[in-house]
């Protein structure tokens, strides 16, 4: 029995307008998307430094997760991540409600187990300003591990590799 020929899958491409088939939509998950891209080639990354026996986690135990090694919290914005940005405190909130029960104790109580927290979360948190933008990291991602595949189909290749991600 022969073996049938492999052929990829061709790259879609973008058309250069879309049809006028109805209004465009009051939103646009553009900016989503690229987002959880970008926060799996974090965890793709992360991926190549595990040990034997380790796992990743992806939006289970935070953005990309190794129990017992390192919580990342991916941000893909282009503005400064300072300590006033909105998104800085949604991250402290979210790290907080985690490790603080639901408060059936007393206000002083829970108060201090606040200010408990606060402080374990600030002493383990490190922002690490500067990263690559999506374009950048995917095309060091090329260079750093994907030599043994033909250029030509690398980008197949991690089509089909964030596909698989999506759908686990």
């Amino acid at each position: 029995m022969a073996n049938p020929e492999f052929k990829p899958t061709q790259p879609m491409t973008q058309p250069d307008t879309l049809p006028a088939i109805a209004p465009p939509l009051p939103f646009d998950a553009t900016v989503l998307f690229k987002a959880l891209q970008y926060q799996l080639f974090v965890a793709i990354e992360q991926c190549h430094g595990l040990k034997p026996n380790e796992c990743l986690w992806i939006e289970a135990m935070g953005d990309v997760t190794v129990p017992g090694r390192t919580q990342i919290e991916v941000k893909h914005y282009t503005d400064s991540l300072t300590d006033s940005h909105h998104n800085f405190w949604n991250t402290i909130k979210n790290w907080l409600s985690a490790l603080i029960a639901a408060p059936t104790r007393p206000w002083y109580v829970l108060a201090l187990e606040c200010r408990e927290a606060l402080v374990e979360v600030l002493e383990r948190m490190h922002i690490i300003p500067g990263e690559d933008g999506l374009p950048e990291r995917v095309e060091n991602y090329k260079t750093h591990y994907l030599k043994p595949i033909r250029q030509s189909l690398q980008q197949q290749y991690l089509d089909d590799l964030l596909g698989f991600m999506f759908s686990s």
